[in-house]
């Protein structure tokens, strides 16, 4: 099923120059982040031929990654679904907050930063690093749903399986705007729902605009110890402008493993 679905973005990688900048070709990101270098790679794929590689230091205090935007409404919905290869030897800093690893932003209609939706990863699985900022709400997100205290019970950190290395993994995140207690959070893993949260605010005000989407955005300082690679491919994101073709075992709608024909 699902055939007729048409996401907003859908980035295969395939139709650009093996080792070029990855936002060279409307195959790949519409933007690189700082100093990142993110090229279109043939060393890997899910599907096609290509992916995108991403190239980490952890000694650019600077961004890194790479990013894309989709137009929002107030009360929209955002479905990002990223498949991702860490290699052998891929290093996860042990009892961090994990890396930046996805990242939604809201920006209202001046183009200004209105809050944050977050996925980072670790090795021992996804961390929820989410909420709205720039009025207090942040903070209070954290207090509420994370439980910073007391210490060893942050429900939002080792959020289901731990992150595999050596084959492909398939994130989904999923985030429902809201400026009351209405909005919704969910995260899955190889098609399986590990987080959910309801009923919570995800956005200060009804002003915007569009997500603007990054991958493994930084800096990083920290969060590894060394050089390393990442690669990324088939990357489906929507909004609820053109809703998803499947659902969870829940009855949750979401991307799944839809690929174009």
């Amino acid at each position: 099923g699902g055939s007729a679905f048409v996401p907003l973005v859908y980035l295969t990688f395939d139709d650009g120059v093996d080792g070029a900048p990855a936002d060279s070709d409307p195959s790949g990101f519409s933007d690189l982040l700082g100093t990142g270098t993110v090229t279109f790679s043939s060393e890997r794929a899910y599907r096609g031929g290509q992916s995108a590689r991403f190239f980490m230091d952890p000694d650019v205090p600077s961004d890194q990654g790479a990013k894309f935007v989709l137009p929002m409404e107030a009360n929209d919905e955002l479905w990002v679904r990223v498949r991702t290869f860490f290699p052998e030897g891929y290093e996860f800093v042990p009892n961090s907050e994990g890396q930046k690893y996805i990242r939604a932003n809201t920006r209202d209609g001046s183009g200004t930063y209105t809050g944050a939706w977050d996925y980072y990863i670790a090795a021992g699985g996804i961390v929820i690093a989410t909420g709205v900022a720039r009025d207090g709400v942040q903070r209070e997100f954290y207090r509420e749903h994370c439980a910073w205290e007391p210490p060893g019970t942050y429900p939002c950190r080792n959020v289901g399986p731990d992150t595999p290395i050596g084959r492909w993994v398939t994130h989904e995140f999923y985030v429902k705007l809201s400026s009351t207690a209405t909005g919704i959070i969910r995260g899955w893993v190889d098609g399986e729902l590990v987080y959910e949260l309801t009923n919570v605010r995800t956005r200060p005000s009804d002003d915007v605009a569009f997500f603007e989407v990054k991958l493994f955005s930084g800096p990083q300082p920290g969060r590894y110890s060394q050089e390393q690679v990442a690669f990324v491919d088939s990357v489906a994101a929507t909004s609820s402008a053109a809703p998803p073709p499947h659902v969870d075992a829940a009855g949750n709608p979401m991307i799944g493993d839809w690929e174009a024909p």
